[in-house]
């Protein structure tokens, strides 16, 4: 056999294997690539920056305990070289485990050690993206460093938590109650209380306490709001800066609506809550204790006062947005109920009906312009009374009256206290108002081509 003859041919199927074994190495590589990710990579909710990184591991756990998502600082906790989480393994490297699957079926904190790590952990409930509810874990190692600037005393991944917490729901009374929850793991209280802006009225109103119960029946019956200007709470308003009161009592600037033998706070601690330019309301914390607040105190509530002021901001406009939702459909039902009447009488019972539903009133009169007798005159059937009320009733309205200039002039008119308001002795109402019981009542013209010609009324 001729070997120099063969020796070209077998380096070209060396040089052909090679290329073939270095095509299918690319081809591997370019499949795991191509592969999707398992969904336990994926976040399935949407983690704040702190949670993000490596400083903390992360576990993401639907009702029942399965583990929907782990990230790379968990896995190495938890010694995962590529398997999938679950939580039988979990439970199996942490002790104590029954705090672990506390955290996963409620809120709250607790010292872990697993494999060979301790670690300090913290729960958190959010909404799913299908509907639902997931659990959040937040996992750290205890050792000592320094506590970063921008965390205002507290750690990165605590403060991912508490920012979480807040910003978790659009329903305002969730968020009220979000926010006055995450204040004793940043300061100490007696009392809190969180305050809304009113800007028609001026003034602040409450809408969340915590501590003292006995503070929102007291500051009820001595208003239940506070005017700018007017204690604490209305210096907060009208300057729009912290306020720090290391003792109560030798502080002059601005004194305490409620502050007696009842409620003998010492110290006090207040941030106006502000979207930009925009008052939002307040958070505020007192103490019974003197000195209880200091420097770092104040830079905490001002931390969580950001979050919560955006928070609540997102939560009102959802809720504007939701009002504004049902007040369209309650309008669109309306003219369905309009177009589908057939006479007059059918029309004004369900013009009356389809109102008193949509405004969730007891009585609603529908009344037109009898020019013959300068009077509006009531069109029966009206809802809640019976006919012959709503064929006797009618509002004389002579030249220059106080009625007359109501008629021609306001776009509505309201009366909260219907027994002690002498327009309602003007209007001629006063023994329809004795009959029926009224309290409330509001008017509202109708017009048509600017002119008008009705005025549905309802209490």
């Amino acid at each position: 056999m001729d070997v120099a003859a063969l020796f070209p041919t077998a380096v070209a199927a060396v040089l052909v294997g090679a290329v073939l074994l270095g095509l299918l190495v690319l081809g591997l590589g370019w499949l795991r690539a191509r592969r999707p990710a398992p969904a336990s990579f994926l976040p399935p909710v949407a983690l704040p920056e702190a949670a993000q990184g490596e400083a903390s591991g992360v576990l993401v756990a639907e009702p029942g305990g399965r583990l929907v998502f782990v990230n790379d600082r968990a896995r190495r906790y938890l010694g995962l070289n590529g398997q999938a989480p679950n939580l039988g393994n979990l439970l199996r490297q942490t002790k104590p485990n029954e705090a672990l699957l506390e955290l996963l079926a409620q809120e709250g904190r607790a010292s872990l050690r697993i494999g060979e790590r301790q670690l300090e952990a913290a729960s958190l409930r959010l909404p799913a993206p299908r509907g639902g509810e997931q659990m959040v874990v937040v996992l750290r190692e205890p050792e000592a460093r320094p506590e970063p600037p921008a965390a205002a005393g507290q750690r990165a991944d605590e403060l991912a938590v508490i920012s979480l917490a807040v910003a978790a729901s659009l329903d305002p009374a969730e968020t009220y109650a979000a926010i006055l929850g995450q204040l004793p793991s940043l300061v100490r209280l007696d009392l809190a209380e969180l305050n809304l802006w009113d800007p028609a009225a001026r003034a602040l109103r409450p809408v969340g306490h915590a501590g003292d119960r006995n503070y929102p029946q007291e500051l009820a019956r001595a208003g239940g709001a506070y005017a700018a200007g007017e204690g604490y709470s209305g210096w907060l308003a009208a300057n729009r800066t912290p306020l720090l009161v290391e003792r109560i009592s030798a502080f002059a600037a601005a004194r305490p609506k409620l502050y007696d033998a009842d409620f003998p706070f010492q110290s006090y601690l207040g941030v106006p809550l502000l979207a930009g330019d925009h008052l939002v309301g307040t958070l505020e914390v007192a103490s019974y204790e003197a000195g209880a607040y200091g420097p770092e105190d104040q830079r905490r509530l001002t931390w969580l006062a950001e979050q919560a002021a955006q928070a609540m901001r997102n939560a009102e406009r959802h809720a504007q947005q939701q009002r504004r939702v049902a007040e369209l459909s309650g309008l669109a039902e309306i003219t369905r109920a309009l177009q589908a009447a057939s006479d007059p009488r059918e029309l004004y019972g369900r013009l009356t009906s389809e109102v008193a539903r949509f405004l969730d009133v007891q009585i609603v009169a529908f009344m037109t312009y009898d020019e013959a007798r300068r009077a509006l005159v009531g069109q029966p059937p009206f809802h809640g009374m019976p006919d012959i009320v709503a064929e006797v009733i009618r509002i004389p309205l002579p030249a220059g009256s106080q009625a007359e200039t109501l008629w021609l002039t306001a776009e509505h008119w309201r009366s909260g206290d219907v027994p002690g308001d002498p327009m309602i002795d003007a209007l001629g109402l006063r023994q329809f108002a004795e009959t029926t019981g009224l309290r409330t009542i509001l008017m509202a013209p109708v017009a048509a081509a600017g002119r008008r010609r009705s005025s549905p009324r309802g209490p």
